[in-house]
């Protein structure tokens, strides 16, 4: 059993209930993680002139990323039933931008030449469709791999 709880609640919203945990105490502790995060604006700028761009959100893609074991812990949150840690990256911890950020730069490293992010948004641009198709298709097959799911809606 944890030996710490994290204050929480429960809202209610339009959409559904959203579980809020209020990790202001562990982050005033939590050593900054420096990861360096390009400005959306300079991503923009490395594109260049291309003719085809797609963007990508996301859903939910913290929730992909599994949180180190000795990390669990420190995100137990006790509810009026019983106490709970998160096994995957949450919302409202200090690093998990920077995490997010590096996961997925790594993931894309290879295809720099025809794809950037910026956190949960991806961007694909090409010079024409047909070239574009390939690259959306080989974006797509490696966010699957990784446990990513695309936001459809948006």
């Amino acid at each position: 059993m944890p030996r710490l709880s994290i204050p929480s609640c429960v809202l209610t919203r339009r959409t559904g209930i959203r579980l809020c945990v209020d990790y202001r105490a562990l982050n005033a502790m939590t050593v900054s993680d420096n990861f360096p995060m390009e400005e959306a604006v300079d991503l923009i700028q490395s594109i260049g002139e291309v003719n085809v761009i797609t963007t990508l959100d996301l859903l939910k893609g913290y929730w992909a990323i599994p949180m180190d074991l000795e990390c669990k812990e420190l995100t137990s949150f006790k509810t009026h039933r019983q106490q709970y840690q998160f096994k995957v990256m949450s919302f409202g911890l200090k690093n998990v931008s920077a995490t997010f950020q590096r996961v997925i730069n790594r993931a894309l490293s290879q295809y720099r030449n025809f794809s950037r992010a910026y956190i949960d948004d991806i961007v694909v641009y090409s010079e024409n469709w047909e070239e574009h198709m390939i690259h959306l298709e080989t974006i797509l097959c490696e966010l699957r791999e990784l446990n990513f799911a695309v936001n459809l809606k948006k």
